[in-house]
């Protein structure tokens, strides 16, 4: 499985990385993205390091677009490979408590729209809509428990289990990402960001709960 380290949370790869992935040699991936970047195709950032050894040595960091063109340079046959591993990294698979809170609340929203149109019809007998009120209910509480144990610590909860987007359009800036925006109020309100065990992340950021109410109201 590839290594792909988030920089500044922009994600990059690795001279070395990719050499692991194509099978080649680290100085020979090295050279060309250094003929490729003299050409102005890509734009390298280099990243001073310590290896094994205790030495110091440059690595040469690329994003994912630039990342494409120098397998595509190296080795085209990998090329689709490495488009499907950014595809992964960027789409992970959902945890099983995850899939079962997204399940969940789409099943609060169905019951919520037919317990509506029961409402609105006078010969829907009382028993009918006893029973849809129990599912809906029990479908609360059941997401209530699991918001309560996905990402969250506390009363703080990560962006994933508030089901926030991802990117949101400010008054001030198109398309910014919520996570800066999640701090920005945080900071605002004097509530610290807190770090929760994730399966899949290791860590995530979980923000108070007063935080994500705000930016409900703000941006939602």
């Amino acid at each position: 499985m590839l290594s792909i380290i988030n920089e500044n949370k922009l994600l990059t790869m690795s001279h070395k990385q990719i050499a692991e992935l194509v099978g080649s040699r680290p100085d020979k991936v090295k050279q060309s993205m250094e003929r490729l970047a003299e050409r102005l195709i890509i734009k390298l950032t280099p990243l001073g390091e310590v290896n094994h050894l205790g030495q110091s040595v440059t690595n040469y960091y690329v994003d994912e677009r630039d990342s494409y063109i120098v397998v595509a340079q190296l080795s085209p046959e990998f090329t689709a490979f490495l488009v499907d591993e950014w595809q992964k990294r960027k789409n992970p698979v959902l945890t099983i408590e995850q899939q079962t809170l997204m399940i969940a609340t789409q099943l609060i929203e169905t019951t919520k729209q037919r317990d509506e149109a029961i409402r609105t019809k006078a010969h829907i007998n009382d028993k009918r809509t006893a029973t849809v009120m129990g599912k809906l209910g029990a479908a609360t509480k059941k997401i209530s428990k699991l918001e309560s144990q996905l990402q969250g610590v506390g009363d703080h909860i990560s962006l994933l289990a508030a089901m926030l987007p991802q990117r949101i359009d400010t008054e001030f800036k198109s398309n910014v990402q919520t996570w800066r925006v999640l701090k920005q109020i945080s900071t605002s309100r004097k509530h610290d960001i807190i770090k929760a065990k994730d399966p899949i992340y290791g860590e995530v950021n979980t923000y108070h709960i007063d935080v994500i109410e705000a930016f409900k109201t703000e941006y939602l």
